[in-house]
Parts: C-alpha cells; sequence; structure tokens
C-alpha cells in the first residue's frame, strides 16, 4: 500500500503510468540585451546531435531554447513556441548508431564561440554558440552550475561587435537558465 500512494502522489505532480513517458513541466530562465530583461516565461533544453564528415558519427550536443510564452508549459506543448533566442552546447562527445547516449555536460565553464561556414568539424572541447544572434556573440562564457538526466542550470555573459554601426558598439548578452530537457 505504501508504493501504491508514492505513485498516486507521483500522479498528481509529473504523472505516473506504466509504459507512458514523462512529460515534464519546461524551466525558466532569464535574458537581458544590453541590461534589458527580455522577459523569459519559459527555457527548455532538447538533446541533440552534429553531424560532421561523410561517416554515421554524431556528435553530442544541447539546444536552449528560451521563449517569451509557455510558463508551465509541458513540454509536449512548448515545441510550437517561437524562441527569443538559442543557444546551442556542442560537445566532442561521439556516439554512433552502435554506442547511442546523449552527452554529458560537466560542471564549470564552456568559452562561447562563433563558428564559421568552414568550421565543418567537431570542436576540439565543449563549447557554447549563440545560434543566429545579431550582431553574432564572439566571445563569453557559459557556466554550468548543475546537470542531471532531467535538466540543465547555468549562467551566461557573452559580447559581440556590432559592425554595422558607427562607431562600432559591443552588444552584451547576460542570463541564467534552469532548462528541463524535453524529449523530442
Amino acid at each position: 500500500m505504501k508504493r501504491a500512494s508514492v505513485c498516486l502522489t507521483a500522479a498528481a505532480v509529473v504523472g505516473c503510468t506504466n509504459g507512458t513517458p514523462p512529460d515534464p513541466v519546461v524551466g525558466t530562465g532569464s535574458f537581458a540585451r544590453n541590461g534589458t530583461s527580455l522577459s523569459v516565461m519559459s527555457v527548455r533544453a532538447v538533446a541533440d546531435y552534429a553531424f560532421f564528415g561523410a561517416g554515421n558519427d554524431s556528435y553530442g550536443s544541447y539546444a536552449i531554447l528560451f521563449s517569451t510564452q509557455g510558463a508551465g508549459l509541458r513540454c509536449s506543448e512548448a515545441d510550437g513556441l517561437g524562441t527569443i533566442e538559442q543557444l546551442d552546447i556542442s560537445t566532442p562527445q561521439l556516439f554512433s548508431p552502435s554506442k547511442p547516449g546523449r552527452a554529458v555536460l560537466m560542471l564549470g565553464d564552456i568559452p562561447v564561440v562563433m563558428r564559421g561556414r568552414s568550421d565543418n568539424g567537431p570542436p576540439a572541447i565543449t563549447i557554447a554558440e549563440f545560434i543566429a544572434s545579431q550582431p553574432p556573440m564572439t566571445a563569453g562564457t557559459v557556466t554550468i552550475t548543475a546537470f542531471d538526466d532531467d535538466s540543465i542550470a547555468g549562467a551566461f555573459t557573452a559580447t559581440g561587435p556590432d559592425s554595422h554601426s558607427t562607431p562600432t558598439t559591443v552588444t552584451t548578452f547576460t542570463g541564467s537558465f534552469d532548462a528541463t530537457i524535453c524529449p523530442h
């Protein structure tokens, strides 16, 4: 009877049915551009893979998606949310059809870089990149403070020169995330 009550208590929070994958609630975070908050309401992470070259090998990565909508949504409901920014964390961890799994992130600092079109190989170390930011973020740090099978937490600061302004100005991103890792 004790075991059944634990399952019923858990069902009220995350669901408790045999064979049904969990559907966790998206996480939270903050995001500021040049000190101005962008009103982030939800943050989620998606485990992914990057493919390089002609082989079947892939390299583990995570996309952390910041949205101004979706507070309290379950992962299955968050797929259609628009993102204000995407932070990709790419690792040199190799995966293949014979070696499945997903990347493991170590606690600590990860450099923010901007990969160019000619950077077609896997990274030599774990790196972070803000995808499609304008201007592109070229330097900074993402600090991972917690990582497990369910979530990634951390903070970041990144900068990038806006070469379209005269004189050239620098844009700064700062923020934090406690991102639920949502299944695809």
